[in-house]
């Protein structure tokens, strides 16, 4: 573990401890490096939903603390089960296919685990069970992180994919933090939040194949959530919203100064809001017509290859 401007406290000195969380499945192209990233922390969490491939082997090399969960498809039901075992003062989520940049080690450790100024710690005696306190770390339960992502060849810089438009909840005092296990949820912090400056690396879709497939699966999910809430789908929303998410991360967000990776980027964002919409309507569709397949009948009877040759003799 490497250290920065050292704590010189008036009686106890601490400095506070970090843990990482890593959610996995069938990730051996990409955990090495990942986990290569985060040899500085304190704990290292791996949970893993029964990767078939080496995911598992590699990690052993890295921690002991490998956890399995079950795979539902997506890792949000998993998060709150990671958090719980956690041993350390804050912890730090990261994916599979995320690296962590030496400036946002640097900045961890500066503001968050020692304080860019020296911090005195006192420690009290309350329920016969000492706790430390410290002047600046504990003033915030959560942390934002921007994310950058890595899409198809380059780094984007304009657009949801870019470090300004991407600030996640990703560092977080486990005792203040809870996930709701459903897709695309944002964690509810207890107590006030902070933001970092520095980045994490993400390389999310090397190819827009990786895109499509990922994009497939999550859109099901999403289309299910909604269903089982009762929400309802509309074609006027669903135009609607794909006009205005399309102007949104074109123009707004000036995806267009990326050229054709903007351009492509954009129209598979909006894609994915009409996809799961879409999905949205066909489960609401078969739940009204649950014998559809029986009504329906083949327009012709097929004919015989023999019959049509016979025919034209």
């Amino acid at each position: 573990m490497e250290h920065t401007n050292e704590l010189k406290a008036k009686t106890y000195t601490k400095r506070l401890e970090l843990a990482a969380i890593v959610h996995t499945y069938n990730e051996e192209r990409n955990i090495e490096e990942c986990l290569e990233s985060l040899r500085w922390v304190d704990e290292l969490i791996v949970v893993d939903m029964y990767s078939t491939d080496k995911t598992l082997e590699i990690a052993r090399r890295y921690t002991d603390k490998i956890y399995l969960h079950e795979n539902v498809g997506i890792i949000e039901p998993a998060k709150n089960f990671s958090l719980s075992k956690v041993t350390k003062d804050w912890a730090l989520y990261v994916d599979a296919d995320e690296r962590v940049s030496q400036r946002l080690k640097e900045e961890i450790i500066e503001k968050v685990l020692v304080g860019s100024k020296p911090t005195y710690i006192v420690a009290s005696n309350e329920n016969s069970a000492i706790t430390w306190q410290t002047s600046k770390p504990c003033d915030f339960s959560a942390y934002y992180v921007p994310v950058t992502d890595y899409m198809f060849g380059r780094w984007v810089q304009y657009g949801p994919g870019s470090a300004s438009q991407q600030r996640q909840t990703r560092l977080v005092r486990p005792d203040k933090c809870y996930w709701p296990p459903t897709i695309h949820s944002k964690a509810q912090i207890k107590g006030v939040m902070s933001l970092l400056e520095a980045p994490i690396l993400h390389f999310s879709h090397l190819e827009i194949f990786n895109y499509i497939t990922k994009l497939n699966r999550y859109t099901n999910f999403e289309a299910q959530q909604r269903f089982d809430t009762g929400k309802h789908y509309s074609w006027f929303n669903t135009l609607l919203a794909s006009l205005s998410q399309f102007y949104n991360i074109l123009i707004k967000q000036k995806a267009y100064k990326e050229g054709s990776h903007g351009l492509i980027l954009t129209i598979l964002l909006v894609f994915y809001t009409f996809v799961y919409r879409a999905k949205l309507w066909e489960l609401h569709y078969k739940a009204r017509h649950p014998d559809s397949m029986q009504k329906h009948e083949p327009f012709a009877e097929p004919q015989k290859v023999s019959e049509s040759v016979e025919d034209k003799g």
